[in-house]
């Protein structure tokens, strides 16, 4: 799922899919966030009269993290979860409860101990062999550092909002209409006929330009060039063994290092101990990494300060802490400095933007009824077979992106898609909806989704609202400015 997104990933995708993250909570963030009142901690944050503690904070954003991890099968790096901000979704899921419990109980809404005992008995955790298990469930709520109060106190919160959820998207419908709208739209078919504009063909008429524009071209692309913050980093490996007893005690000699300050000698105390030690300077991109555990070291080490020592992080056979020796922040490096990363980067940009500006003219040319076979000039011609938008389309450059963008043309109408390698330019010869006959079929299944889809816009509408009414009367406070 993120390879899709690191290759393209847009700001819109992002936020449907931390979206889609936290509405996943909904119905489950009593078992899964496990957190209690933290009476005497810090708040980060602050909802009316309802506070968001550090511990609280900390909880949410790990077990979003580990989400991902699951949804990305292992691809997740630090470079990913920092594009999607994911400090800032973790803090937003938070108040986004708050301001739906608030809503849920200024519109009366009540939870008996039965609907309570119910939705316990129903949740699939608490069963063995499909039915209730009161060990089960009391097991499932000491490994999650819940008392059956606590959880049950939470349950009833989360009802709550499910109820408010429910009142609006009771009212959503479908109609007739809609539904053909997306029959059509999801089995209409089109043809196209297309060549490619790539920007080898402009590297030539780039370069002569790139000594003028290349100081420029520097300077409005400074940050492009940025040196990255570099951290040095002491770290103690302690192996874990199969034994539990051994892997304990191995644990309580890290805790121990820990415990003595940051300031001694890691090197000697992981001697000491028949511990390995590794010192290293990296960059976050140096440490970006497919392994999940490799993932969860590189967030936590660049979220240390320095001089700081940490852990221990649980990793597949081993246990790690790690102190940070130093941070050495980014720093705007001269152009001489850089000069030929700068030009290599401008010639491939101007390339690029050339292409595009080509590729435009002749989509142009096209709609003003010019020969197809003229404009395309020497490029190869190619004919598709007809195809439908969700149609994986052989040899077609930009695929999914070129696919939207010639549906959203008409029939005969021209126009061009970026692609991977350039740009793409298109017609679109012929346009063909489906037949009636065949939505009798599909009706229901399209029906349902739809339905589904406008009750998930409905909850997010309403959740916007909340938001923004909330900043309007000034209900939220954030109290730290470096939450993790």
């Amino acid at each position: 799922m993120l390879t899709f997104l690191r290759g393209h990933g847009t700001k819109w995708l992002v936020k449907i899919v931390l979206w889609a993250l936290v509405l996943a909570f909904v119905g489950t963030m009593g078992l899964v966030w496990g957190y209690g009142k933290e009476k005497g901690e810090r708040p980060v944050a602050r909802v009316g009269n309802h506070a968001i503690t550090q511990i609280e904070y900390r909880r949410q954003y790990e077990n979003m993290l580990r989400r991902l991890q699951d949804m990305a099968g292992g691809s997740l790096t630090h470079e990913m979860v920092k594009q999607m901000n994911l400090e800032k979704t973790a803090l937003d899921s938070l108040i986004m409860e708050k301001l739906q419990l608030k809503a849920a109980k200024d519109a009366g809404m009540q939870v008996s101990e039965d609907e309570i005992r119910q939705d316990i008995e129903k949740t699939p955790a608490f069963q063995r062999d499909g039915h209730f298990d009161r060990d089960a469930y009391f097991g499932t709520l000491r490994g999650n550092n819940l008392s059956p109060r606590d959880y049950e106190r939470m349950l009833k919160q989360d009802i709550m909002i499910r109820k408010m959820a429910e009142v609006i998207t009771d009212s959503v419908q479908t109609t007739n209409q809609e539904v053909l709208d997306v029959y059509n739209r999801e089995n209409e078919e089109i043809k196209l006929r297309y060549f490619e504009v790539l920007p080898a063909a402009f590297t030539a008429e780039a370069l002569k330009g790139a000594d003028k524009g290349l100081e420029a071209y520097f300077t409005s692309n400074a940050s492009r060039f940025m040196r990255p913050e570099q951290r040095t980093v002491q770290l103690i490996y302690a192996d874990l063994p199969k034994d539990v007893k051994e892997d304990d005690a191995a644990k309580k000699k890290l805790y121990a290092i820990l415990n003595g300050g940051a300031g001694k000698d890691f090197n000697a105390q992981a001697k000491d101990n028949g511990f390995r030690f590794e010192e290293w300077t990296r960059t976050a991109a140096q440490m970006a990494s497919t392994d999940a555990d490799a993932t969860r070291l590189a967030g936590q080490i660049f979220r240390a300060k320095e001089g700081e020592a940490a852990g221990p992080v649980q990793m597949a056979n081993a246990a790690v802490i790690f102190k940070v020796v130093k941070i050495t922040p980014p720093s705007a490096p001269k152009l001489d400095e850089v000069r030929k990363e700068v030009e290599a980067a401008y010639v491939k940009d101007e390339s690029m933007r050339r292409a595009g500006e080509a590729a435009s003219k002749a989509a142009e040319r096209l709609n003003n009824g010019d020969a197809f076979a003229a404009v395309a000039g020497s490029a190869k011609v190619v004919e598709s077979k007809p195809f439908k938008r969700a149609d994986t389309v052989e040899g077609l450059p930009g695929g999914p992106r070129t696919v939207a963008v010639a549906f959203g043309l008409k029939e005969k109408a021209a126009g061009s898609a970026l692609t991977d390698n350039g740009f793409v330019v298109m017609v679109v010869e012929q346009r063909t909806l489906p037949p009636l006959a065949g939505l009798a079929d599909q009706r229901a299944k399209l029906s349902e989704a739809l339905l589904s889809r406008k009750r998930e816009e409905a909850v997010i509408a309403w959740q916007s609202s909340l938001r923004e009414e909330a900043n309007k009367n000034g209900l939220i406070k954030i109290e730290e400015k470096t939450l993790l």
